[in-house]
């Protein structure tokens, strides 16, 4: 549900300000191939955080159409009722 998918992206939004944090003291530290390790790590958590707004947005078009759909049906069904009472 989008619940879920909104808790995921806060998740890897958490996920990335610790990489960054870590990335920092592995600079200061002199350690660049640990930080770019971690970097590629980053950069992987931002392609999955796209790919969770897109399905986020997916769904909420999904769910927009089908509320649509089942509008339009009762309201056919409430004017098919009402013409063929009078």
């Amino acid at each position: 549900s989008q619940r879920e998918i909104e808790r995921e992206i806060k998740q890897l939004e958490r996920q990335e300000k610790q990489l960054a944090i870590e990335i920092k003291k592995l600079a200061a530290q002199g350690q660049m191939s640990s930080a770019r390790l971690l970097a590629k790590q980053i950069v992987q958590i931002r392609q999955q955080r796209e790919r969770m707004f897109k399905s986020k947005a997916t769904l909420n078009t999904v769910s927009t159409r089908t509320s649509v759909s089942i509008l339009l049906f009762a309201c056919q069904r409430v004017t098919l009722t009402y013409f063929n009472r009078q």
